[in-house]
Parts: C-alpha cells; structure tokens; sequence
C-alpha cells in the first residue's frame, strides 16, 4: 500500500511535496521518501490528541484493575 502512495506522491513536482506533512504514525515510510527533505513541524492537536490517547489507555487499565479487585473480593466473600 505505502510503494502505491509513495509512487503517486513522486509524480508531483518537489516543489508541492516540500510544503505538505501530517503527523499521522502509519504515513512515516511514505513521509521519509516522498518528502525527504522537509521540515518536521508537530501541531497542538496532534500533541494534544496523543496524550488523551495516553491518558485514557492509562485510566481504562487502572479500572480495569479496580474491577477485578473489586470481584475477587465478591468472590472471597462467597466462600
């Protein structure tokens, strides 16, 4: 998929592929040969978007753990 991407990309002049990059982490091979010599610049949502990513993965763990906590001692408590 990327070879097809990156293909089409190189029939545009460098010119165009110089001003043109999104954060996103699935286009890095694309990004590394189709706009080798452009300037990384990262935006606030992108930033904001991956700590919330972060953040939430974090809390769903924690409840997670506070559940099965929470069950087990449901279940001593039968015994």
């Amino acid at each position: 998929m990327a070879d097809v991407v990156i293909k089409t990309l190189h029939k545009m002049p460098l010119k165009q592929r110089k001003k043109v990059m999104d954060m996103v982490a699935n286009m890095g091979l694309i990004v590394k040969k189709s706009f080798a010599n452009a300037t990384l610049v990262i935006d606030r949502f992108h930033i904001q978007k991956l700590a919330l990513d972060a953040l939430q993965e974090i809390r769903i763990k924690h409840r997670w753990e506070a559940l099965d906590g929470s069950f087990s001692k449901v279940v001593c408590e039968l015994k």
